[in-house]
């Protein structure tokens, strides 16, 4: 399809480079055109005409390709069927002769004896008329005597978008801005009905005999469903859905070396998990790294920690300790792994690249993508207490109820599945089990790169230092300690804090040792091993603000007004000096209070008359008088 804006022609297929990239174009359609990279399956673009012919103007939207078949009249003439082409070759040969003999002139009676002449040559038994003659030479000739212009066509017609008048075309834009290309969408029914009504509102200003056409339903819905769905998604789920719903993909060029790739990446189980009380716990989150070459998972870890670079660091360790150290490294771009270059720091001292997929592209690692999937459908959504993938999945089924796994159960099931099914079948992608592949490249290249048990350790530990108290040290809230940390502490001339060697992702055990003395290392234990053993740094902090922002939101004003309130009865109390302030402060009170109706009064002497106390009826004695009554006020008097 050819769309001009001005003087910018685009044709569907055609490349072009804007800002830095090269587009193909995907579509052009109601003043809008699809841009579609052709290296970067995830970069597309929705741009006006406008916008794009400013841009050729400043030589920044600039043609590299021309669009397939453009002006190659033999490519095209090779692509057609074989009843299309017989259909060419016959009108070519009237046309050609016709041509050839009386140019652009055409006599009507030497003509159909032209077309007798030609119809005996080639064998024609339905030949064509004068006047379809003299509209193929037309045609032929006004493209410059192409052949392209003689292909017979089914059905050869303007688009129905542009014969539609203006004010219909108006209308149907204008509508679909508004309730349309927003983020939630009228119905299309309510839509419809709002175009129809804006074209006879439209008719009711215009004379009986100057009517447009309102359209139907049907082809309403057409003209809506024509302007793309990349558009529709764009405008009503965001640019990442859109980009979703039409990226484009390849397959990832083949890996034939172990260790050379890992992926890895980590998912929370659909399962509820309940502690040795049998009290629901949450879901646990999984962590593996998974070799490309042989599908083989090579590290991995279960806990109750949330995602971080911590359980990052765990699988790794577990990986380090099954199989040695990989050359490249692809993990999540979340924030658990990049924050604070919690990673780039580490793998450098390893040897390993260490590279991120870019945001919400999970695409850039599909393996271990897809062998969650494997996981869910293989082994968690088959144990009792499942969460499946989705509320519709679950239906009416009470997870909660029906959990029974404990964190350590669920490790053991996993590695149970993990060793004897997954490792052992047969794997569609590399037509084997990933053991036997991992068997298979091992013995076509040299062994693989380890690191010593004892140096291990040391490249996942962190320092700090603390003083000891009461044969503790401290770290952000927790605590260890040992017998001989008091000798340690000791050994110096002055009082120095302890160095504190922690790994970030096991919180249950540190090393300690003296500045002075660092030959000296003793291993210390938690003092709440039921919370520290097991203990990622990430979760503790997360913990301790999740407490801090509980701590800020108690109100504890009522508290402290009843504690001053006790100190100062208290000091009162206890000091002489403040009884008689006390006294002093009761004494003045009373006299400035008026003496109240309930004061205890004393005895009245017997046979005395004595005074009502009914407040009524002493007033009620004097009963008002009415206004000029002077009779009523002596009397009272």
């Amino acid at each position: 399809m050819n769309n001009a804006a001005g003087d910018l022609e685009l044709i569907v297929g055609e490349e072009y480079r804007y800002n830095g990239h090269v587009y193909v174009i995907g579509s052009v359609l109601r003043g809008f055109v699809e841009l579609h990279s052709t290296t970067q399956p995830s970069n597309m673009r929705l741009q006006s005409l406008e916008r794009l012919e400013q841009a050729a103007k400043r030589q920044r939207f600039v043609q590299v390709r021309e669009a397939p078949f453009s002006g190659r009249c033999h490519q095209i003439v090779a692509a057609l069927n074989l009843e299309s082409r017989a259909a060419l070759d016959r009108r070519t040969a009237y046309v050609r002769a016709t041509v050839e003999r009386f140019k652009s002139r055409l006599p009507r009676e030497d003509c159909k004896a032209l077309i007798a002449e030609v119809k005996d040559i080639i064998g024609d038994t339905s030949p064509p008329c004068f006047n379809t003659l003299r509209n193929w030479v037309h045609r032929y000739l006004e493209r410059n005597e192409s052949v392209t212009a003689l292909i017979p066509l089914k059905k050869l017609h303007k688009d129905q978008w542009e014969r539609l008048p203006d004010i219909t075309r108006e209308t149907i834009e204008d509508c679909l801005d508004k309730f349309y290309y927003i983020e939630a969408p009228e119905l299309v029914s309510d839509i419809i009905g709002a175009i129809k009504s804006g074209l006879e509102k439209y008719n009711a200003l215009r004379p009986l005999t100057d009517q447009i056409v309102v359209p139907s339903d049907s082809t309403l819905r057409r003209r809506i469903k024509e302007n793309g769905e990349f558009r529709r998604l764009l405008k009503q789920k965001g640019e990442q859905e859109a980009i979703k719903a039409s990226r484009w993909s390849v397959k990832l060029r083949s890996q034939y070396r172990l260790l050379q790739r890992i992926e890895g990446d980590t998912h929370v189980l659909d399962i509820e998990l309940v502690n040795e009380y049998g009290d629901t716990i949450g879901k646990a989150a999984l962590t593996i790294l998974l070799d490309v070459a042989s599908r083989r998972v090579t590290g991995w870890d279960i806990s109750i920690n949330p995602p971080s670079a911590q359980k990052t660091i765990r699988a790794l360790k577990d990986s380090i300790h099954r199989v040695g150290i990989g050359e490249e490294y692809r993990l999540d771009n979340g924030a658990e792994n990049t924050k604070e270059d919690a990673l780039d720091g580490l793998f450098p001292l390893l040897g390993p690249n260490i590279t991120y997929c870019r945001v919400r592209r999970p695409n850039e690692k599909p393996y271990v993508e897809r062998w969650f999937k494997t996981l869910t459908t293989g082994l968690t959504h088959r144990l009792r207490g499942t969460t499946f993938s989705c509320p519709k999945e679950r239906g009416d089924y009470p997870s909660e109820k029906k959990a029974i796994y404990t964190l350590e159960v669920i490790n053991e099931r996993f590695e149970d599945w993990l060793e004897n099914v997954y490792h052992k079948r047969r794997h569609r992608g590399i037509g084997t089990s990933p053991n036997k592949m991992w068997a298979e490249l091992a013995n076509q290249q040299p062994p693989l790169r380890r690191i010593a048990s004892e140096d291990m350790p040391r490249l996942f530990l962190s320092q700090t230092s603390s003083n000891l108290v009461e044969g503790r040290v401290r770290f952000k809230n927790l605590q260890w300690s040992c017998g001989e940390l008091k000798n340690l502490y000791d050994l110096g001339t002055r009082k120095q804090p302890l160095t504190i060697f922690y790994d970030a992702s096991d919180l249950g055990r540190v090393l300690v040792t003296h500045p002075d003395y660092p030959e000296k290392v003793f291993h210390a234990k938690g003092c709440e091993m039921s919370y520290q053993d097991g203990l990622t740094l990430d979760m503790h902090l997360l913990l301790n603000a999740n407490q801090n922002k509980k701590a800020k939101e108690f109100d504890f004003r009522e508290a402290r007004e009843h504690r001053t309130r006790t100190m100062y009865e208290r000091y009162a109390y206890e000091k002489k000096r403040g009884r008689r302030k006390a006294a002093q402060t009761d004494e003045k009170v009373g006299q400035a209070r008026p003496e109240s109706n309930t004061t205890r009064r004393s005895e009245p002497p017997s046979g005395a008359d004595i005074p009502t106390t009914d407040i009524e009826k002493f007033f009620g004695m004097y009963v008002a008088p009415a206004v000029g009554d002077i009779s009523q006020v002596m009397k009272n008097d």
